[in-house]
């Protein structure tokens, strides 16, 4: 049976420690904790208690305790008690923008330490991850590549579904700023420990906390004060400028704002970013096009078609930008399957931009997108296509895009097994017989008892789908209409 009252203090020991708990909050937050474990009184003399430097340790006992106590749900009752013990929202945003006035970068730190030690950011289960370099023969732009362990896999049709749907749900969405100390319900999980602060992006309120799941070093999550769907458009490339402003460290880059290739969540608007390490960043420089208001255009020698936007001036950016948006959403091109805007608003074709900082020169990266759909590839043209769908069917979102590929978790499973039956020399038949999940797994199986990896196959497989993500092909023809399409509308 757990000492539930060495534990309160424990708790509270490890919050002056590591979440910088105050001598009156302790007090309060050991009564109240206390109360959670049905204890009438606190642990009585000193206890010797070294703070782990996470808190999983704590949580474990904390959801034995509660199980003990008859709780359905001991991970949310012990999310809510941490939250007890986590600074509160408006201390971690007047902390913050203390910090901010020295430092930048130590003011994101802090708010990284507080999502480490409440348990909000999931660094153990993070570091559970599988993740690789993906390189090539041929020299052409390295990748990277994981499988992630906590993140549920998502259908394009449900995404799309859900832009269109009247939420009546509380909060809106799991990106709402309702979500502060909500007990979680429904897709929601509990938000006890979830704390971000204010910044102001284009003149307008904004969030910015870090995601719990860190698809790579520093991942944030910049998010809209209005509940209001994605919209790419002059206030977006502004308000990325402006982010990179206050945080130079950083990348931000947002999803685009159709169904296919859009991210998970349509229905908010909202950004990502993080330490500038995404393939997409290293990439070389193909060609330059041309040059406008001391702006710098070219294309990136990278799998997807991207233009890049180097210059001091980032008003003159973000109005370039705007242009060449308006251009794209209505350009038509029959052979490409690209459509102008149709009557009733329906549009086609966007961008997922990203914007970075060094020094005083701003770089803005313009990824072309489209969803247009037909016959062969009902579920996009653009997308990821079905002979691939086993490895990804998920939308090809920012990440992706960039060049880190997030893979389902089942990958592991699944990748494990193909590997073992091929080693074994076990026939195909035989081994989706006793797995049917494997069934897609043919060509991939094919290859392995051919001695191929399983990484070097999903590396292939990775290239192939940002191949198909390109709106202009690496060939001759296709380069050369995506640069006539750029000066085309620089006139």
């Amino acid at each position: 049976m757990t000492d539930r009252k060495k534990l309160a203090r424990k708790l509270v020991l490890f919050a002056k420690e590591r979440l910088g708990l105050g001598k009156l909050d302790s007090i309060y937050a050991e009564n109240v904790i206390l109360a959670w474990l049905h204890e009438p009184s606190p642990y009585e003399g000193e206890l010797a208690y070294e703070a782990p430097e996470l808190p999983d340790s704590l949580y474990e006992e904390l959801e034995t305790a509660l199980s003990e106590l008859g709780s359905k749900d001991p991970h949310k009752e012990a999310v809510a008690i941490f939250g007890i013990i986590t600074p509160r929202p408006d201390a971690v945003d007047e902390t913050f923008h203390s910090l901010m006035k020295e430092d930048p970068f130590k003011a994101t730190e802090y708010l990284l330490e507080v999502g480490r030690a409440s348990g909000y950011y999931a660094e153990t289960a993070i570091k559970k991850n599988l993740r690789w370099d993906a390189t090539y023969e041929d020299g052409a732009s390295p990748l990277v590549v994981t499988i992630n362990l906590s993140k549920p896999e998502k259908n394009n049709k449900d995404i799309a579904a859900a832009l269109k749907a009247k939420s009546v749900a509380y909060p809106s969405c799991a990106l709402c700023k309702e979500n502060l100390g909500y007990e979680g319900g429904g897709k929601i999980p509990p938000r006890g420990t979830l704390r971000f602060v204010s910044i102001t992006l284009d003149g307008g309120p904004w969030y910015l906390q870090y995601s719990p799941y860190g698809y790579f070093s520093r991942h944030c999550i910049a998010f809209q004060d209005e509940h209001s769907p994605m919209k790419i458009d002059a206030h977006c490339f502004r308000s990325l400028l402006d982010f990179v402003d206050l945080f130079p460290r950083f990348f931000i880059g947002s999803n685009s704002d159709l169904p296919i290739v859009g991210g998970s969540i349509l229905t908010h608007e909202h950004f990502q970013g993080g330490d500038k390490e995404l393939p997409l960043f290293k990439a070389k420089k193909r060609k330059t096009v041309a040059h406008e208001n001391g702006v710098e255009i070219l294309i990136l020698d990278f799998y997807d078609s991207v233009l890049l936007l180097e210059g001091k001036d980032k008003a003159a950016i973000a109005a370039l930008a705007e242009r060449l948006l308006a251009a794209w959403r209505d350009h038509e091109d029959g052979k490409r399957h690209f459509a102008p805007i149709e009557k009733d608003g329906t549009c086609h074709q966007t961008f997922t931009p990203f914007a970075s900082k060094e020094g005083d020169l701003y770089r803005f990266y313009l990824i072309f997108r489209c969803n247009s759909v037909n016959e062969e590839h009902p579920g996009g043209i653009y997308h990821a296509h079905e002979d691939k769908w086993a490895i990804k069917k998920e939308g090809i979102g920012l990440i992706e895009a960039a060049g880190l590929f997030v893979l389902p978790a089942r990958l592991k499973r699944q990748l494990a097994l193909l590997e073992e039956g091929a080693q074994k020399s076990l026939e195909f038949a035989e081994l989706a017989k006793d797995n049917p999940d494997l069934q897609e797994f043919s060509d991939c199986y094919a290859h392995l008892k051919k001695g191929e990896s399983v990484e070097h196959y999903v590396n292939a497989i990775c290239r192939a789908i940002l191949d198909d993500v390109a709106v202009y092909k690496n060939s001759k023809e296709d380069q050369e209409a995506f640069e006539a399409f750029v000066k085309e509308n620089l006139r």
